[in-house]
């Protein structure tokens, strides 16, 4: 679920901001899925920061497309 690995990233942004004084630090996500017996592909594009990332309704620009 996209949706809450962009959440999560941004609450860790905000943790650690908050915990070490940091200003604007950088959440990236290496997140890998496998469907349907096929071998595993990058998800999520791994140079993104995810915590500069809104969040809003359609298709995220970071999520890579499902190769066949």
């Amino acid at each position: 679920r996209p949706d809450h690995i962009l959440q999560y990233a941004q609450y860790l942004a905000q943790r650690y901001a908050y915990r070490y004084d940091l200003e604007k630090p950088i959440v990236k996500a290496d997140v890998y899925v496998s469907l349907n017996a096929r071998t595993t592909q990058r998800l999520i594009d791994n140079t993104i920061d995810l915590s500069q990332e809104k969040r809003h309704l359609g298709h995220y620009s970071w999520i890579l497309p499902f190769e066949n």
